[in-house]
């Protein structure tokens, strides 16, 4: 059971198969009514979320309501910028826009980001002003323990109505599973903005796209007592002619390797010629080192992830971008971070 010093609250509460309305509060503590999602598909026994019309929505004066079928789903990209943090710092930046919704995990040397476009949802009403962005923070430890309320393996069934009402305090989630509703109200706070850390800033050099399990199997090796790792890509170069002129074919490597460990140094190879590499674009041989934390952090979206790509640009930053398994659009999440050379001094990082 969940109690407020958890930050939320819920109340369960039964309902039929038609829609059944209960009252809310508004900021203006007017009471007025919404629909709670309870109907029961009947080709597939699967709850149908009940959109919310838009005088409904005015009425209430919700800046953004949100449907999505799966709380699974909702759970999983939550799972992909959860961090180690103990429960009471495990908070995150949300922002809402127009376009959908971006949750962020971020320091001062790493950012990720998680984007749910609103195509996701299957309702998706954003009532504020024109490219306005409404930002707050959440913790996203307990936002996922609401999201598996019902249990992680059912939560796949499980529909969500996600509100935000634009008060300072409260993110609202309606979560119904055939017949039962719960209604969590989240505790939010203000926060620092996201950070801008300019990827495209630079000349792109190298994009490799591989199959998620490739990476899986590749960093199963890994010690992670390290403190950093250099990661990097290698041209293949072959002479051709009798000139001996150097032609650049579109092979290589992508290497992994970790010198500050307790068994010694290890190097990680994935030659591009490996069946789960999509993609292999590499304008020249780079190399940079991160802080293993930070290479961690990311690697918490792979396990939720069918293909991840890399990326890094003329200034030795780092991108990965995971595309989160079973979402329609699909729905990415990015890492980006800092070599530890380029790092802002005076740096203690939280990861």
């Amino acid at each position: 059971m969940i109690n407020q010093q958890d930050n939320i609250s819920a109340s369960p509460s039964l309902t039929s198969n038609n829609n059944h309305q209960r009252p809310i509060s508004t900021p203006d503590d007017r009471p007025t009514t919404v629909n709670i999602p309870s109907q029961i598909s009947q080709n597939s026994n699967r709850p149908v979320v009940a959109p919310i019309s838009s005088q409904q929505h005015k009425d209430t004066k919700y800046i953004m309501v949100a449907d999505i079928a799966s709380a699974k789903i909702f759970a999983n990209i939550m799972h992909c910028i959860c961090s180690d943090k103990k429960k009471e710092d495990a908070w995150v930046i949300c922002e809402i826009m127009e376009e959908g919704i971006k949750f962020y995990i971020q320091d001062k040397s790493i950012q990720g980001v998680a984007s749910m476009k609103r195509d996701i949802f299957q309702n998706y009403i954003y009532n504020g002003a024109a490219h306005a962005k409404y930002s707050f923070e959440i913790n996203v430890q307990i936002l996922i323990q609401c999201l598996i309320l019902y249990g992680a393996n059912s939560s796949q069934g499980t529909i969500v109505k996600l509100c935000y009402p634009g008060v300072e305090n409260t993110l609202s989630l309606l979560l119904g599973e055939e017949r039962v509703v719960t209604d969590c109200n989240i505790k939010i706070r203000h926060g620092a903005e996201p950070l801008d850390f300019e990827f495209k800033g630079s000349e792109e050099t190298c994009k490799i796209v591989l199959k998620s399990e490739v990476m899986t199997d590749a960093l199963s090796e890994i010690d992670w007592l390290a403190k950093t790792m250099e990661i990097g890509v290698e041209m293949d170069v072959q002479e051709q002619g009798e000139d001996q002129v150097a032609i650049t074919l579109p092979k290589g490597k992508l290497f992994f390797k970790t010198v500050d460990n307790v068994i010694g140094s290890m190097d990680i190879i994935i030659p591009s010629t490996n069946e789960g590499v999509c993609s292999f674009e590499v304008n020249h041989t780079q190399m940079s080192v991160f802080k293993l934390s930070h290479i961690q952090q990311a690697l918490k979206a792979l396990p939720h992830s069918d293909r991840v790509c890399i990326r890094m640009n003329e200034q030795g930053l780092l991108q990965w971008q995971f595309m989160v398994r079973a979402t329609e659009p699909i729905t990415y999440v990015d890492y980006t971070m800092l070599p530890i050379d380029a790092e802002l001094e005076d740096t203690d990082s939280t990861f």
